[in-house]
């Protein structure tokens, strides 16, 4: 009995002094060790002010935060900065681990001497770090780092120092309203040589009227992409301070937009295309920057003529939008179909008739075109959707369909003939 209390006893002693190991000792020293390991050794999310240098790239340049998630570069230019760009580095930077390569060394020999990289960060409780960037290692390719006010040299993954890695293109906002398009409810494009205006202001469905130079139903998709382009397009090449809006042919714009947001911001906008028309420079009037917008955005901002806004499907609906839709024929036969619990009945096709209804597109809209002499009337198609009713007859052509709108002055010269693209209806 005594051997058994005695062996318990044993065992309990074993057991907490595990314990107290385990607890006391392993635990926290577990613990210090990564919080040791961290590469910033606070919340990084509480960073206010950051200073980075990169000497590839000839990046100096000082950032605030501003809001949440907001951050904007103070010098050498003052502009807001990438949320995108910032979200990645702080992404980075939380998830970064340092691996300690010696206690004391020689910054000489790990490229520290003369870093490639400084990193500066200040909390809101005014705590600071400095983060010396050097060489690469050789084989693991992660760099070799130091924290200003200590000997000791470390290694860090190669993924932070790439996200660092940044110039001041890269940081910055590339747009250059400060707005999105969904606070815009007016503007206007005004262009020289020739000179035409046209004007949009949004309904009450948040739709697009054209007010000027007539009032007539305009492609939704055409102008929602110009106005994306004009306010969250982004540039390719930014500009700080230019000595003269000559060298951008700035200082006579070939085009001026005015912008009216919805607490009544006013912006202007002046563009001028390279000669080539590639490319577009574009400045806010009043603002030091000038921007260079390439790809699709040059063409896109440059409207000719009405024709380029108008909506290149004669029936301005989709297939989902429309609630019913009545066809006439020349001989006094009508179809009549409607949408009943997401289904189109009246006929026993209801859903491929519409659909290829829906599906005619013109490969030209003509505001006051005319059909063609030897065009031969096909069908006419009433359809309504919950905000409005279009009535368009349908001509079959010798080498292409055509449409004309029955309340506007538009005719629409189809991508193909009507037999082609309708055959359903078109043999009825």
């Amino acid at each position: 009995m005594m051997r058994v209390r005695k062996s318990t006893f044993v065992l309990a002693i074993i057991l907490a002094s595990l314990l107290f190991y385990i607890f006391v000792i392993d635990l926290p020293s577990e613990k210090k060790k990564r919080e040791e390991s961290k590469l910033i050794p606070w919340d990084i999310d509480s960073a206010v002010s950051m200073e980075l240098k990169v000497e590839s790239k000839n990046l100096d340049v000082s950032l605030a935060k501003v809001g949440k998630d907001k951050w904007q570069i103070n010098s050498p230019v003052l502009t807001e900065a990438d949320d995108l760009t910032m979200s990645l580095i702080f992404s980075a930077l939380k998830d970064a681990k340092k691996e300690k390569v010696v206690d004391s060394g020689d910054p000489k020999d790990y490229g520290l001497d003369r870093p490639e990289m400084v990193l500066g960060l200040e909390n809101q409780k005014g705590e600071k770090i400095k983060l010396l960037f050097g060489k690469e290692h050789p084989i693991t390719g992660e760099r070799y780092l130091m924290v200003e006010g200590s000997k000791a040299i470390y290694l860090v993954g190669s993924y932070v120092y790439r996200q660092l890695s940044s110039d001041l293109y890269s940081l910055r906002k590339k747009d250059m309203i400060p707005e999105g398009t969904i606070v815009i409810q007016s503007f206007t494009l005004s262009y020289t040589k020739p000179a035409r205006e046209f004007s949009f202001k949004r309904n009450e469905q948040s739709l697009w009227d054209m007010t000027l130079p007539v009032s007539i139903p305009i492609g939704q998709d055409k102008v929602a992409d110009i106005l994306w382009d004009i306010v969250e397009g982004k540039a390719d090449e930014i500009i700080d301070n230019p000595k003269d809006l000559k060298d951008y042919s700035l200082d006579s714009p070939q085009l001026v937009v005015k912008l009216v947001t919805e607490k009544g911001k006013e912006y202007e906008v002046l563009y001028s295309w390279t000669k080539d028309e590639k490319s577009v420079w574009g400045m806010v009037k009043g603002e030091k920057s000038v921007y260079r917008f390439g790809r699709f955005i040059p063409k896109n901002l440059k409207v000719t003529s009405l024709n380029d806004l108008l909506d290149k499907r004669p029936l301005r609906s989709s297939y989902y939008s429309l609630e019913s839709i009545e066809v006439e024929y020349p001989n006094g036969s009508k179809i009549a179909l409607k949408k009943e619990n997401d289904k189109w009945v009246g006929v026993e096709n209801a859903e491929s008739l519409v659909r290829e209804i829906t599906d005619i597109m013109a490969s030209d809209a003509i505001y006051k075109g005319e059909i063609p002499p030897d065009a031969k009337p096909v069908f006419k198609v009433i359809a309504k959707d919950p905000n409005k009713e279009v009535k368009v007859e349908f001509y079959e052509g010798t080498e292409q369909g055509w449409a004309k709108d029955l309340e506007y002055p538009i005719v629409y010269k189809l991508e193909k003939l009507l037999e082609e693209l309708a055959p359903n209806l078109f043999k009825r």
